[in-house]
């Protein structure tokens, strides 16, 4: 039997039914609460802005990313670089996704708990106005209402429901205060900026680590001949993709380093009047033009492998000429070289060679794109400034030019 009660307006209201709602909605394990709990969160603009993996836009644009986006793609020479900037912006992401894992955990937490209370005070609301309005006084509330003479059953009917809007004006209040402070600027509660801000470097720096990647991987096959293709998305599998970024950087890293344990760095020179480039020839002890072409072979570099270049120098020997500055420093001659499978010209001084004067200017140079770079192959020396050295002296005057080079290579056992 439903336990009735009269309501004040003269009809029935089934509180054990009310009760029995009210125990429903607020019980947290009942599963319908469970799914009105999701089905609200779920469209809780906070809750679907960071329940996206963060690394999922990044996917898609690694996937979009063709070999001529590679921003690196001329500089796979420099392995060592690139490997060592991986490693490191891999580390970061690594640290990146944890903290955007926290807010995440912390986004969706704040949601949910938004979603009970909403549920909860609605339910609450909805039982108070059904409860409070029709209920009776019993007895013993009438008597001492009435004994202390402050409230007729009515006034107290009006002073409870009274005291039922102040409360919920003050949650409503609440919410609107932590609803303001969740799209304020900078805000911890700021869930959506704080999770975007931290996708926006992730994306940047996976996407610069993959592009890395790739430019290392053909590096190593080329310069090292160490052949670790750069991972596909189709090789994650159940992995996450930048878990498996980082571990083909590592194992990378470690076959070069057991490879460059062997490594050693020597000076070697050449003369080119005895290589004879094509194109530039010597009469009566004189330079006939200002640009040539020469080879060096592999047979120059005999007991070693992987030939690699740190630095050049470039000097000349002049006839019978003396040519100095008027401060005592030698001439030099403006000059520019093309290396061997470089698509790029480097322009430098070659210096005088003069046995009498001392001087702490060398001519050697170095540059990121020549690092690694092959000595073997086809090279192209071109005097500039008509041939004029920065004294004026002609290079009909150049008797011989020297290639002083610094590299690095593995001893063959």
């Amino acid at each position: 039997m439903r336990s009735k009660r009269e309501g004040a307006a003269g009809r029935q209201v089934d509180l054990r039914l009310i009760q029995n709602t009210l125990s429903v909605h607020m019980n947290l394990h009942d599963n319908r609460f469970l799914r009105a709990v999701a089905q609200k969160a779920d469209s809780a603009p906070e809750f679907a802005a960071v329940i996206k993996p963060i690394e999922s836009e990044t996917v898609q644009q690694l996937m979009a990313a063709s070999e001529e986006d590679n921003p690196f793609e001329n500089s796979t020479n420099q392995v060592e670089t690139h490997l060592t900037r991986a490693a490191a912006s891999l580390n970061n992401c690594v640290e990146l996704r944890k903290v955007a894992h926290e807010i995440e955990a912390e986004a969706i937490k704040a949601v949910w708990n938004d979603v009970v209370v909403e549920i909860r005070t609605d339910t609450e609301k909805r039982f108070d106005e059904e409860y409070y309005s029709h209920r009776p006084l019993t007895t013993s509330e009438q008597y001492v209402q009435a004994a202390q003479g402050k409230r007729t059953p009515e006034s107290t009917f009006a002073a409870m429901k009274a005291a039922l809007v102040d409360r919920r004006a003050l949650a409503l209040a609440y919410e609107q205060a932590l609803e303001d402070r969740r799209s304020a600027p900078g805000s911890a509660f700021n869930y959506i900026k704080r999770h975007g801000a931290i996708r926006q470097v992730f994306t940047f720096l996976l996407v610069e680590s993959y592009y890395r990647i790739r430019a290392a991987a053909k590096g190593l096959k080329t310069i090292y001949e160490i052949d670790n293709p750069a991972p596909k998305l189709s090789d994650a599998g159940d992995k996450n993709f930048l878990d498996l970024m980082l571990e083909w950087v590592l194992s990378s890293s470690q076959q070069l380093e057991s490879l460059l344990s062997t490594e050693t760095e020597f000076n070697m020179s050449f003369w080119l009047r005895k290589i004879k480039p094509i194109g530039m020839n010597w009469a009566d002890d004189k330079l006939t033009a200002t640009s040539g072409i020469f080879t060096l072979a592999e047979s120059l570099f005999s007991g070693v492998k992987n030939i690699r270049l740190r630095s050049l120098q470039v000097e000349v020997k002049l006839r019978d000429v003396v040519d100095t500055h008027p401060h005592g420093g030698p001439a030099a001659y403006p000059l520019s070289l093309r290396l061997p499978k470089l698509d790029v010209t480097f322009r430098t001084l070659a210096p005088v060679i003069n046995l009498s004067i001392q001087s702490s200017f060398t001519g050697e140079f170095r540059a990121n794109k020549m690092f690694n770079a092959t000595p073997i192959g086809q090279w192209t020396l071109e005097f500039l400034s008509g041939g004029k050295a920065d004294t004026g002296t002609s290079f009909k005057e150049i008797s011989d030019i020297g290639i002083r080079m610094r590299v690095a290579a593995i001893p063959v056992a």
